[in-house]
């Protein structure tokens, strides 16, 4: 919670459940690729992070970011959620970047990255998805400062997101996008 704090200073006031289920539990209800889900309550399948403490924390933070993104009161659209949502797990956005490189060709396209990517069953798709929202993320952090985004999410509470976005940036989302796809992606021309 204090990641999320820090970087978007947003902290849910109300109390959050977390369940910690079974991995077939789990699995009824979020999509195979998934390692925690947060549809109003957090869930996560316990089983798998047995072992693995820092695994677990991670993907609390993760979920965490998104129950906070969820009160701003306005849809966040999916990209900023998951890029958020990775930052503040400690995802490598370098190697985000990388991954992109290897696949410009079937980056996500603007509809994609907006759209719902729980119904999404090809893990490559998952894959990109997620790799992308990381690095425009980042990116937008290193070109308009770490406090960007938490400039957005307040604009967010009074406006669309195409109005904040544009109040904040002084540009539409498209051509932010633009230049992002274009200065990290052209490395693979």
């Amino acid at each position: 919670s204090d990641s999320v704090n820090a970087l978007l200073g947003l902290q849910p006031n109300d109390r959050l459940l977390v369940l910690l289920l079974s991995p077939e539990d789990y699995i009824e209800g979020a999509p195979n690729w998934s390692n925690g889900l947060y549809d109003g309550r957090i869930r996560v399948p316990f089983e798998a992070y047995e072992k693995d403490g820092n695994t677990l924390q991670a993907t609390f933070r993760h979920e965490y970011t998104h129950a906070a993104l969820h009160r701003v009161g306005q849809t966040v659209p999916t990209w900023l959620h998951e890029g958020l949502a990775q930052l503040v797990e400690g995802r490598d956005w370098q190697r985000s970047r990388q991954q992109l490189l290897n696949v410009a060709d079937s980056a996500p396209s603007l509809l994609e990255l907006q759209g719902e990517w729980s119904k999404y069953s090809d893990r490559n798709q998952v894959r990109a998805a997620y790799a992308y929202s990381l690095s425009l993320t980042q990116w937008m952090i290193e070109e308009f400062g770490r406090d960007s985004l938490a400039v957005l999410i307040q604009r967010m509470g009074s406006a669309s997101f195409e109005t904040a976005f544009e109040d904040v940036f002084g540009r539409s989302f498209e051509q932010v996008d633009s230049q992002h796809r274009s200065e990290i992606l052209r490395e693979s021309l």
